[in-house]
C-alpha cells in the first residue's frame, strides 16, 4: 500500500507540464463516467483512503510493461482474473480494495519508471562512437530482475550513477558533504524521500522482490558508507603507486561468477541478478551481506587464474567488516598491526609467491598460487610444511643469482614467520576471507617496493600481467 500511494504521488507530479484546461476536461470526463459505474457504493480506497471512486467490480489493474523476464504484452501486479486468486469469499477486487483512479495512476507511473531515459552517445576503447539508450530510473540486475527507483519530488539522483561509473573525486566530494551536513538543521524540515523496489517477472505476474524507502539525506550517507566500505588500495602500473580503487557494483557482483565466453552474456546468469539484487539492498540500506556469497567469491578465487582481484578484495572487505562481530576491522591497505593468523598467514603466502617468481621467473608452468592457494587458505597447517620447504630451496638458487634480492625476501618471510607461534589445522569461512585479503594487501605492498628493485619488479609484473589477462 505504500509503494502504491508513493507510485501515484509520482504519477500526478508528472502532469504539471500539462495546460491545465485540457487536463480538467480530462478529468471531468473520465470523474463523471467513474460515478455513473461507481453507483451507491460507499467502500473507501486502500491507497488514497477516499470513496470518490469506484472500487467495485474490478478483475484486472491493467498492464505494465517492459518487465524484465515478463509477458511481452505486459504483466500485471494486481489481478483476480480467476475464482483461484480470491480469498475470504471476496470477488475481485474486495480482495485489495483500490479505486480506478489510483489504479490508473500507479499503472502509468509503473510504465514511465521502466521506459523513462534517453539515448547517449560512448566511445569504445578504439575511439569509435556508440549509441545505447540509458535509463533513467531503473537498473537492470540480470536477465530477470531490476531496480527502480525514484524520489518524492522527482530529482535527479546523481550519486546513483557512481555504482556504475565510480569517479574517485566525486567519491570525495560526497565524502566531504555527508561529514560536513549539519543533522540537527535536517530534523527541522520535510526531507524528500528516495524510494526503490527490485521488481521480476513471473509468467503474466509481476513478482515485487524487496521495498526500499528512504530519506535523501540517509541515502547519501548509506551511498557514502558502502564506498568507504568497497576501497581498497590498488597498484597503479601507470602512476606508480598505490591508490585508493573502487569497483562499480556491476563487476562486484561479476566477481562471484566464472568467467563467460564471448557468446554468453552476464544477464544469463540468474545467480548474478541475486547477488546484484543483495548487493543493491546493503548499497542502499546498509545492510550486511549473506554469508554464501563470501563462499562463492572464494570458489571463484580457487578455480580460475584471476586470483584475488581488486573487485574481489573489495568485496570481501565489504562482507567481513558488516558481519564482523568484535574481529578486527579490514582496512583498505596493508595492516602491519593485524595479528590475526590467517591475515597474516595470507600475507606469508604472498611473500613465497614472490620468492617462487623471483627464483624461477618466466619459467612456471603453475606457480603456488595456482597449485597450493585451496589448500594453505583451507588447511594451513599440512599446506605450509610443504610450502616452507619449497620456499627454501628457491631462496637457496635466488642466493646464487641475486644476493640482495634474497636477503630482502628472506627477511620478510622471517619477520613473518616470527608472529606465528602455530599453523592452525583448518581455517572457518571467515578466516578464509581473511587470508585472502592478508595475500591480497601483501602483494599490492610488494608492487610498491618493487619499482625500487629490478629484480623484484620484473617477476612482479609477470605476475600481474597473468591476472590481468
Amino acid at each position: 500500500i505504500s509503494g502504491l500511494c508513493c507510485l501515484v504521488g509520482l504519477h500526478c507530479s508528472l502532469f504539471d507540464a500539462y495546460e491545465d484546461s485540457v487536463l480538467k476536461a480530462i478529468i471531468k470526463k473520465y470523474t463523471d463516467s467513474e460515478l455513473i459505474r461507481k453507483g451507491d457504493s460507499k467502500n473507501k480506497c486502500s491507497v488514497c483512503g477516499s470513496d470518490n471512486f469506484r472500487t467495485n467490480n474490478i478483475s484486472t489493474h491493467g498492464v505494465v510493461k517492459r518487465v524484465p523476464d515478463g509477458q511481452s504484452s505486459g504483466c500485471t501486479l494486481v489481478s483476480y482474473n480467476a475464482d483461484a486468486f480470491e480469498s475470504y469469499k471476496l470477488n475481485g477486487n474486495d480482495n485489495a480494495l483500490i479505486c480506478t483512479n489510483c489504479i490508473k495512476n500507479y499503472i502509468e507511473s509503473f510504465n514511465w519508471l521502466l521506459s523513462n531515459g534517453n539515448e547517449i552517445v560512448e566511445k569504445d576503447q578504439k575511439g569509435k562512437e556508440h549509441s545505447r539508450f540509458k535509463y533513467s530510473n531503473r537498473k537492470n540486475l540480470g536477465k530477470d530482475t531490476a531496480l527502480v527507483f525514484w524520489t518524492r519530488e522527482n530529482k535527479d539522483i546523481k550519486e546513483i550513477d557512481l555504482f556504475d561509473d565510480p569517479d574517485e573525486e566525486q567519491i570525495s566530494r560526497l565524502f566531504d558533504s555527508v561529514t560536513s551536513a549539519k543533522s540537527s538543521a535536517s530534523r527541522l524540515i520535510n526531507p524528500d524521500q528516495f524510494y526503490a523496489f527490485s521488481l521480476s517477472g513471473a509468467a503474466a505476474r509481476i513478482a515485487v522482490r524487496d521495498w526500499i524507502q528512504l530519506s535523501l539525506s540517509d541515502l547519501k550517507k548509506s551511498i557514502a558508507q558502502w564506498f568507504k566500505d568497497i576501497g581498497i588500495e590498488r597498484y597503479d602500473w601507470d602512476l606508480k603507486k598505490i591508490r585508493i580503487h573502487y569497483s562499480s557494483l556491476y563487476f562486484l557482483a561479476r566477481s562471484c561468477q566464472r568467467k563467460l565466453s564471448s557468446n554468453k552474456k552476464d544477464d544469463k546468469d540468474v545467480t548474478f541478478a541475486r547477488i546484484s539484487t543483495i548487493l543493491w539492498n546493503a548499497a542502499l540500506k546498509g545492510n550486511s551481506i549473506p554469508l554464501w556469497v563470501l563462499s562463492s567469491v572464494l570458489k571463484r578465487i580457487r578455480v580460475d587464474d584471476e586470483g584475488v582481484s581488486p573487485e574481489r578484495a573489495a568485496l570481501i572487505k565489504l562482507i567481513l567488516n558488516r558481519n564482523i562481530e568484535g574481529g578486527t576491522m579490514i582496512q583498505e591497505g596493508i595492516d602491519l598491526n593485524n595479528k590475526g593468523i590467517a591475515y597474516i598467514c595470507g600475507r606469508l603466502f604472498a611473500v613465497m609467491e614472490s620468492i617462487q617468481r623471483a627464483a624461477l621467473g618466466k619459467n612456471i608452468n603453475a606457480g603456488i598460487r595456482e597449485r597450493f592457494f585451496s589448500f594453505a587458505s583451507t588447511n594451513p597447517s599440512p599446506a605450509f610444511g610443504r610450502l616452507c620447504k619449497m620456499s627454501q630451496n628457491h631462496l637457496t638458487k635466488l642466493k646464487g643469482e641475486k644476493p640482495g634480492l634474497a636477503v630482502v625476501l628472506d627477511k620478510e618471510l622471517q619477520e613473518l614467520f616470527g608472529r606465528i607461534d602455530d599453523f592452525p589445522t583448518v581455517f572457518s569461512l571467515e578466516e578464509q576471507g581473511r587470508f585472502a585479503i592478508g595475500y591480497y594487501h601483501q602483494k599490492q605492498s610488494i608492487f610498491t617496493k618493487a619499482k625500487d628493485k629490478p629484480e623484484l619488479l620484473e617477476a612482479v609484473e609477470e605476475s600481474e600481467n597473468n591476472e590481468n589477462k
